[in-house]
């Protein structure tokens, strides 16, 4: 009986080692590919925005926009690649600006 014990608790060990011994490895010398999207909606504090991201090896693209406390909404497409950081920046909406109170 205490032989069975001990070949599974040997077994449950050795499953453990191997997963564990891939835990944690990354290269880093290969390209990255990821996906990502958030978007954040408080209407209590009017907040607004959002982003999301794709990366294919060395090329990434994505967006993002922020509604403006002015009311407007800025966007932003943009790509990276060999060629470095090209971002388009784009507004829509009218900007307002509510008048304090004295």
């Amino acid at each position: 009986m205490i032989y069975k014990i001990y070949l599974l608790a040997a077994a449950v060990m050795a499953l453990l080692a191997s997963s564990w011994a891939d835990y944690g490895h990354h290269d880093f010398h290969k390209p990255a590919h990821y996906n990502f999207k958030y978007g954040v909606v408080d209407q209590y504090k009017g907040l607004d925005f959002g982003h999301e991201e794709h990366r294919d090896g060395h090329h990434t693209k994505g967006s993002y926009y922020v509604h403006l406390p002015d009311g407007r909404v800025q966007k932003v497409k943009y790509t990276a690649d060999k060629h470095g950081y090209q971002a388009h920046v784009s507004y829509s909406g009218y900007a307002h600006h509510d008048h304090g109170y004295h």
